[in-house]
């Protein structure tokens, strides 16, 4: 229809295999969605290969254009850069190595409009680099009033996910270190955004190796804490003054145990058998008392998926 807004998708490319930039393209191919642009973003001017393939794949399909970093400029200022140029109608976000399902921005379009929302996510497909399915997340709160709560517990709009009206987008990601996106949800809903999620599988997304390491997984946590601390108060915080923080909280040892646990839980969630689980409960228990920010963290996550459970769907 003539009416549907205008939907540009702006894909960041670093050193994907082609294989897998290919396939996300083509996944916005097949969207039933038909008023839409995409920007391909290339990180990597050095990355001849995908250069080639890009350029070929732009001039096969007009909806399509490519635009080539100068130099290697990182995720945040590379969306900022493309974004800065889409003043008017819808911007959906996409990685390079996720695909999105045929239906998703035709859904997520529908839902946006639907519930005034100036942003809007969903749930998603967790898939390994092979292409195993490892798990869904889907108990994620919906509404404004719930995520704007939950927000100030943990993460509750995934980042892969994301459409929203280009104005939400004007005010950029700044470079808060491992928290880029968190940061952008706290500052937009504290500015009055409405955002939502559309309580539908509308992406699978791709856990792969350069996801966040586990060597940084309690610097995230001190980052994401003295963010939420500062949105429950109302407060605003720098990039400057959040690294001073977490750098004075930050050691060696607790990075250690915090990560510790973190593989412990894992290992026991993700075990199936009753007889390992109960032998794993000593090793989980001692993790869990040698690490209390990882004991706040679950803390976070329970009281994000309360939140969830209490939000009407």
């Amino acid at each position: 229809m003539e009416t549907e807004p205008k939907v540009c998708v702006v894909l960041p490319i670093y050193r994907e295999p082609v294989s897998l930039i290919k396939r996300a393209a083509d996944s916005i191919l097949a969207q039933t969605y038909e008023n839409y642009r995409v920007q391909l973003v290339l990180d990597d001017p050095q990355n001849e290969e995908a250069k080639s393939f890009l350029s070929e794949y732009c001039n096969q399909h007009e909806q399509f254009e490519l635009h080539i970093n100068p130099e290697n400029l990182g995720l945040a200022s590379s969306l900022n850069r493309a974004m800065s140029s889409i003043k008017q109608g819808l911007i959906c976000r996409m990685d390079a190595d996720d695909v999105s399902l045929p239906n998703r921005i035709e859904r997520q379009v529908n839902y946006l409009l639907d519930h005034n929302l100036d942003l809007v996510g969903s749930y998603m497909n967790v898939l390994d680099e092979d292409g195993t399915f490892l798990y869904k997340v889907d108990s994620l709160p919906t509404s404004p009033a719930a995520i704007s709560k939950a927000l100030g517990y943990n993460n509750c709009v995934m980042h892969p996910t994301w459409l929203g009206k280009a104005s939400i987008f004007q005010q950029g990601y700044r470079h808060m270190p491992l928290s880029e996106d968190y940061d952008f949800l706290l500052r937009a809903v504290a500015s009055g955004a409405a955002i939502g999620n559309c309580p539908e599988i509308l992406l699978n997304y791709t856990l792969s190796a350069n996801s966040i390491s586990r060597t940084n997984l309690y610097r995230q946590f001190l980052f994401q804490k003295v963010l939420t601390s500062r949105y429950q108060m109302n407060k605003k915080v720098s990039v400057e003054e959040a690294e001073s923080i977490v750098d004075s909280e930050w050691t060696v040892e607790k990075e250690s145990r915090y990560s510790n646990a973190y593989a412990v839980v894992n290992s026991f969630l993700g075990n199936k058998e009753l007889c390992s689980r109960l032998l794993q409960i000593p090793a989980l228990g001692s993790s869990l008392l040698k690490s209390p920010a990882y004991i706040r963290k679950l803390y976070r996550l329970a009281a994000t998926q309360t939140i969830s459970r209490m939000d009407p769907h």
